[in-house]
């Protein structure tokens, strides 16, 4: 049991509770562990396939027109490359439905609606 105890540290279990809890947790935290990781990997290609296209989109126009080939830079459209991190969670759009409230006779309109939806 003790060459388990290092990967459960590093799976972010305690002490303690790799060894009084069952090994089910173990299993749970491993399995977290490597969600986690995975996630992460997701996004840091995400976000190097984003830079690699806004590079392509850049630099590419420049060396065509150059004389490299005949093709023409107005054939690609640059984006900019994002100055803020990609929302995962989606909190702008959480955000506008805690602006917008539903007024009563929002909510009973859409009752109605519901209910003949069925008749």
């Amino acid at each position: 049991m003790m060459e388990f105890l290092p990967l459960a540290l590093e799976y972010g279990m305690s002490v303690d509770m790799f060894w009084f809890y069952d090994e089910e947790y173990f299993k749970a935290y491993q399995k977290a562990y490597f969600n986690r990781l995975s996630r992460e990997k997701w996004i840091e290609g995400k976000y190097i396939l984003d830079a690699l296209y806004e590079v392509s989109t850049t630099i590419m126009p420049v060396l065509c027109h150059n004389g490299f080939s005949s093709f023409k830079p107005k054939d690609i459209d640059t984006i900019p490359y994002r100055n803020k991190p990609i929302d995962f969670m989606n909190l702008d759009r959480l955000k506008e439905k805690e602006k917008h409230e539903i007024t009563e006779e929002e909510r009973e309109k859409r009752y109605r609606d519901r209910l003949n939806y069925w008749v």
